[in-house]
């Protein structure tokens, strides 16, 4: 009879296989694997002898310390982007009227039915307020509070606030005007006749967009993939209310939506940690039920014949706005405080500081000029000290 053959653990030369001998079954048991983290392919080879060859197969993956982290993670306006295009459909309907007033606007014109002889009459009109334009080089800001854990390769993302860059130094403009349908009508100062009522869409002054903020509705769980113990990709997709508010001829309008956009990006887990995330996406929405009163929306229009132009109030209703929006967003942010701007600490941010961000430029690696934590010296860091720029009457 074979003599029995100890149990024992082997590693072979290639590092990624390991042989164990187990004397008999019963030895082989859960505490064996307690606290041991074996991932990849498994051959078990087995014979009816009396000892058990077991071949385990295991690319080693050495994982971080700390396996579950939460942080919340503040946006860096400087190395973050927005860039887009809206279009929204504001449905109005109610009365166009002459600007007459015996008062205040003595020689203003007025409208009246072909029929009719005198005075300044309402002619019903319905239609919409449309709004469109594109924007570039916008600078989000914000959070995102999300905790992960590697060993289950997952992440939850429990709330967020995005200000897309709408409330930024300068207003973000959009094209407005006015497709409308009304009944025919003739005006009076200056003199024109219009039997099929507005035919041509009514150019307004630019619109601006106040502000457009994307924030949580609930906790979102995403996928994590490994790529090195410090570097690890994340997949998701992100679910929030989007709120738009414009100022527009009719008003202040404004609509949110819940919308959902896939993300993709990547947390490094070795720059503070780090969470850089992309969305690329469009959504739509309807126009909404609520209505809101108009009074007074002033626009002008063409007299054949003339060279004035007919000068008219709208008052009615609109309704909330529809819209289409594009999003190419990308969003680069960190966990804790981020490095003061003051490099040389002098309690000012200025020349001197900037002349030190300019000597480590393009230098990777821990560095104090560092000031976006993406391990090399550049452009977010630069936009960064330029936004703490101290002015003149700054202590």
């Amino acid at each position: 009879m074979e003599a029995e053959r100890p149990s024992m653990i082997r590693r072979t030369r290639s590092m990624d296989r390991i042989e164990v001998f187990l004397r008999g079954p019963s030895w082989f048991s859960s505490s064996f694997l307690e606290g041991r983290s074996l991932t990849g392919s498994i051959a078990v080879c087995t014979s009816l002898r009396f000892s058990l060859h077991l071949v385990v197969m295991c690319p080693v993956v050495v994982m971080t310390s700390s396996l579950v982290r939460a942080e919340e993670f503040l946006l860096l306006p400087g190395s973050s982007f927005y860039r887009g295009e809206l279009e929204a459909d504001v449905p109005l309907e109610g009365v166009l009227v002459g600007d007459f007033d015996p008062q205040t606007n003595p020689l203003g014109t007025e409208t009246r039915p072909p029929s009719s002889k005198r005075g300044n009459v309402p002619i019903p009109m319905f239609g919409s307020l449309l709004l469109a334009g594109s924007f570039d080089g916008l600078q989000p800001s914000g959070w995102i509070d999300a905790d992960w854990d590697l060993a289950t390769a997952s992440m939850v993302i429990h709330a967020f606030d995005i200000d897309l860059g709408g409330s930024g130094p300068g207003p973000v403009p959009l094209d407005q005007w006015i497709d409308t349908i009304s009944s025919p009508f003739v005006t009076v100062r200056p003199d024109g006749v219009f039997p099929m009522g507005i035919s041509e869409p009514i150019i307004l002054r630019d619109a601006d967009v106040l502000s457009m903020r994307f924030h949580s509705e609930g906790p979102v769980p995403a996928d994590l993939l490994f790529v090195t113990d410090e570097i690890w990709a994340v997949f998701a997709s992100i679910e929030g209310r989007l709120e738009i508010k414009v100022d527009t001829e009719g008003g202040i309008v404004t609509r949110t939506a819940f919308i959902s956009l896939p993300t993709n990006g990547v947390i490094f887990l070795d720059q503070g940690p780090r969470l850089e995330l992309g969305f690329f996406s469009s959504s739509a929405e309807g126009m909404g039920s609520e209505s809101f009163p108009v009074s007074d929306l002033s626009f002008g229009i063409d007299v054949e014949g003339e060279d004035g132009e007919a000068g008219l109030l709208f008052s009615g209703m609109r309704r909330d706005p529809g819209f289409d929006l594009f999003i190419d967003l990308g969003i680069a942010s960190v966990a804790g405080p981020l490095p003061d701007p003051d490099l040389d600490g002098d309690g000012r941010v200025d020349a001197v500081d900037l002349g030190l961000v300019l000597l480590e430029w393009g230098h990777t690696g821990r560095n104090a000029a560092d000031l976006d934590r993406n391990g090399v010296i550049g452009s977010g860091d630069l936009a960064r000290l330029l936004i703490a720029w101290s002015s003149e009457g700054d202590d």
